[in-house]
């Protein structure tokens, strides 16, 4: 069993290495959910395991065959106060987000003391903003690693 990741977040330093992590995971929209009662976030993913050093036979000339691998991961957010997005299409369970980032942003309120706004940054213009009471994520591999049908790639300049 490969070593697993879980990590609490409590500041924005600590977020931008939870997103670090989780850049890339592949997440089913029907795998986002909002419990208000609880005011709670979670999200499933199958995050890729940028952190995994691949033996040299699995990179360079080779990393096509062997494009590293991905493992199911939990984000979960606590003192959600409220939900929104933009560009997701809601009606669509199955539409497949790639997550590029997460970005805090802390706010008052109307005077009412600091909050702040987690939006989640997915690929194709999609947003899922939070705003929390308290900067707080757990983050939790479960299971096996299994093998990426394909490694993300970042070199890539798209024209229009």
């Amino acid at each position: 069993m490969s070593s697993l990741v879980k990590l609490k977040a409590v500041d924005q330093k600590d977020f931008g290495l939870v997103a670090s992590l989780m850049q890339d995971a592949a997440i089913v929209a029907s795998d986002l959910h909002f419990d208000q009662k609880a005011k709670q976030f979670i999200i499933m993913g199958n995050r890729y395991r940028w952190e995994q050093r691949r033996p040299w036979w699995q990179r360079g000339l080779f990393a096509k065959k062997h494009p590293g691998e991905r493992i199911r991961t939990a984000l979960h957010l606590n003192s959600v106060l409220s939900v929104k997005s933009k560009g997701l299409d809601v009606a669509n369970k199955e539409q497949v987000l790639a997550l590029l980032d997460i970005v805090t942003t802390p706010y008052d309120a109307l005077g009412e003391g600091l909050s702040y706004i987690v939006d989640l940054i997915f690929a194709g213009g999609v947003t899922i903003q939070l705003e929390v009471e308290v900067l707080e994520m757990f983050m939790t591999d479960m299971g096996e690693g299994f093998e990426a049908l394909v490694r993300p790639d970042h070199t890539k300049v798209i024209t229009e």
